[in-house]
C-alpha cells in the first residue's frame, strides 16, 4: 500500500476505489515482484531530488527481507508469480503434502489480497 502513492494512511474512505487498485495489484499473475521493485525505485528517485518520504527505508528494507527470506510451505503451484522456467501449473490442484521453499513474498501476496478483500 505504501508503494501506491497516497498521503494517508487507509481509511474506511478509501474502501471502493483503493481496494480495487490493491485487489488488482495482488490478484493471481500480476507480476507483483517487478512492479514492487519498479516502484521502489521510482521512490527513492524521487527522495534522491528531495522529496520526502520517511517510509521508503522501511518498506525497502522489507522488500529486501521478503526477496531474501523463504518459506517451507505447502507447494502453491502456480499461485503468484511463475516461477522462470517452471511450467504454469494453472488450473492443477494444489498438493498440499509436498513441501517446497519458496520466496515469503509469493506466500505474502495471496494473503494480502485476502485481507483486502476482507476490509
Amino acid at each position: 500500500m505504501h508503494l501506491c502513492e497516497g498521503t494517508r494512511s487507509p481509511s474506511p474512505a478509501d474502501a471502493g476505489p483503493r481496494s480495487r487498485e490493491w485487489l488488482a495489484l495482488t490478484s493471481h499473475r500480476h507480476p507483483w515482484s517487478h512492479w514492487a521493485a519498479r516502484r521502489l525505485g521510482e521512490r527513492a528517485q524521487l527522495a534522491r531530488r528531495g522529496v520526502p518520504d520517511p517510509d521508503l527505508d522501511p518498506a525497502a528494507a522489507a522488500w529486501e527481507w521478503l526477496q531474501g527470506t523463504e518459506v517451507h510451505a505447502a507447494d502453491l503451484g502456480g499461485l503468484g508469480e511463475p516461477c522462470s522456467g517452471a511450467p504454469s501449473a494453472a488450473g492443477t490442484a494444489v498438493d498440499e503434502g509436498r513441501r517446497v521453499w519458496t520466496p515469503a513474498w509469493r506466500i505474502g501476496v495471496p494473503l494480502g489480497h485476502l485481507a483486502v478483500g476482507l476490509w
